[in-house]
């Protein structure tokens, strides 16, 4: 092939390398520089014999050139990337251009520095790269380690809010005796340890098969409608007291379950509704106490760490609930034994007469019905009390052991066998049940007009005392703070020792089941406030 035909297909040549790398083989790649070089070879070689013997200084430069040529794009093939091939097909070009014109020496030069150029400059360009690829790696592993670094700490913080959340919780229980003030210091710690917006607290009630509701934490009352009482298998807290294992669900949303709880209402810290839940059971050996549930408004991940600190509150207030337990009976009894002693001896000579005068009907009373003895005297000292914790002055409790002591006298005006019934009263019975408030009432306030020793205001306590909050008492159906406030203690006095005594129709419940039962009907029933300062008083665990 003529000379002047290989250097017309020179750039075509070139061209070939940029297209065969990247897509072809190695060895290919290797080939056509090969090639490439070997054509210039030949071409510089074909044109010094055209040209005659080239004179001794010529020669240095061809050498340069036939050696720099294929090391230049070897060197572009094997990392130094497009930055050196235009130099390296320049310098071949130019080269080629001084072979065919004479000034080989000259062209050889010129062509020789182009491509040391470029050579040197592929060189920079490929290990600025290399240093940037290397500083990019670094730094994404850098990233790598300080997420690990930061999971780390989030495990370790959580850890360390579980473990002040058992002293928290293990310090509450070791101060305070009574269980419903553990209980929920319990609530609130592992709500907050866990990160949870709120939390309720259900004690199990045997007689009922029902969960009942006594203390709530993160919620309003008037979103708990519908999950005050619960039964076995009913819902989230349900399911762990049938089941008696802990069961939590990451994301209400996509939780596929066996337990299927409703959306529910917002919580008060957040406004959402709870996405996140979790419940534990409250055992005594094999004994159900109750169910702690733990609700969140945003899901998240419950580790096994987590269920294992639920399952160490429910066994710590289980413990709470239990010491508690044993204090019942002597601690209930010698308080209200202190208690009724000490308003004894305060009372006036005048005031204790009146008194005096109105236990008389008491005998009476409970002579006739023996399983009401006692009683008078029990709701007196619990009125009194009750009254005390509310803060309310002497004057008005001295009124209200008056009315506590007078407020059943209209029962003697019953037929025989109501009382005394085993059955369900006929509502013609029920008439008559709900007349003796206002007999009552009647029989004092003529008393207290003739003799005008009695306080005006015991007889609305006397004939309110079987009102009920909601409206649905007798005998005049008051609703809420409509019924006054002595009437309301009455009302939660005389409930809590009806229900700790012995009735026809019923047996005697204990302090922890009538204390649930109370719960149960703050807000309905009874007075919140007035129930919650009964708690406090008679101070034994609701187990």
């Amino acid at each position: 092939m003529p000379a002047a035909a290989i250097l017309n297909n020179l750039d075509r040549w070139t061209e070939s390398i940029l297209t065969t790398r990247g897509r072809s083989t190695r060895a290919a790649q290797i080939t056509s520089i090969a090639a490439i070089s070997v054509a210039i070879i030949a071409i510089m070689v074909a044109h010094a014999l055209q040209l005659g013997p080239l004179a001794r200084e010529e020669w240095p430069g061809l050498a340069l050139l036939l050696t720099a040529l294929p090391i230049g794009m070897t060197a572009t093939f094997f990392g130094w990337k497009m930055a050196a091939i235009p130099s390296v097909v320049f310098a071949a070009q130019h080269a080629m251009e001084g072979v065919l014109r004479e000034g080989l020496i000259e062209h050889l030069i010129h062509a020789s520095t182009i491509l040391a150029v470029g050579f040197v400059a592929a060189w920079a360009i490929d290990r600025q790269r290399a240093y940037y690829s290397e500083a990019q790696e670094a730094v994404e592993q850098m990233t790598r380690v300080n997420r690990q670094l930061e999971a780390q700490r989030d495990i370790s913080n959580a850890r360390i809010r579980r473990l002040e959340a058992l002293h928290t919780i293990s310090h509450a229980i070791s101060i305070n005796p009574d269980a419903m003030t553990a209980t929920r210091a319990a609530l609130e710690a592992s709500a907050k340890a866990l990160e949870m917006d709120a939390g309720l607290i259900y004690y199990f009630a045997p007689e009922t098969q029902q969960l009942l509701l006594v203390h709530f934490y993160g919620v309003g009352p008037d979103t708990l409608t519908g999950i005050r009482n619960i039964a076995l298998g009913q819902g989230l807290g349900g399911h762990v007291a049938a089941t008696r294992k802990p069961y939590v669900i990451e994301d209400i949303a996509t939780h596929t379950g066996p337990v299927k709880p409703v959306q529910g209402t917002p919580l008060k810290s957040t406004g959402k509704p709870a996405s996140a839940r979790a419940s534990i059971p409250i055992l005594s050996e094999d004994r159900l106490i109750g169910v702690i549930t733990l609700l969140g408004s945003h899901p998240r991940p419950f580790a096994l760490e987590d269920v294992s600190f639920l399952e160490a509150v429910g066994h710590e207030v289980a413990m709470a609930i239990e010491r508690a337990q044993l204090l019942e009976t002597a601690t209930r009894e010698a308080r209200q034994a202190e208690a009724l002693g000490r308003r004894s001896r305060e009372l006036t000579d005048q005031a204790r007469a009146v008194v005096r005068d109105a236990l008389k009907q008491a005998p009476l009373t409970e002579s006739r019905f023996p399983f009401r003895k006692g009683t008078t005297e029990r709701t007196a000292s619990l009125a009194i009390q009750i009254a005390a914790r509310l803060g309310l002055p002497e004057k008005q409790r001295d009124t209200l052991a008056l009315a506590a002591a007078a407020r059943d006298s209209g029962l003697l005006a019953l037929p025989d066998g109501i009382l005394t019934k085993a059955g369900p009263l006929s509502p013609e019975e029920w008439a008559w049940v709900h007349r003796h408030p206002g007999a009552s009432e009647r029989f004092y306030g003529i008393i207290a007009m003739v003799e005008g020793i009695l306080p005006p205001d015991m007889l609305p306590l006397i004939r309110h005392h079987h009102e009920r909050w909601d409206g649905a008492g007798y005998p005049d159906g008051l609703r809420g703070e409509a019924i006054p406030l002595g009437a309301r203690i009455l009302a939660v006095a005389d409930s809590y020792d009806a229900l700790t005594h012995e009735r026809p129709h019923r047996r005697r419940y204990s302090h922890q089941e009538a204390a649930v039962i109370l719960q149960s009907g703050a807000g309905s029933q009874w007075d919140l406030a007035v129930v919650q300062a009964l708690l406090d008083i008679v101070q034994p665990p609701v187990t």
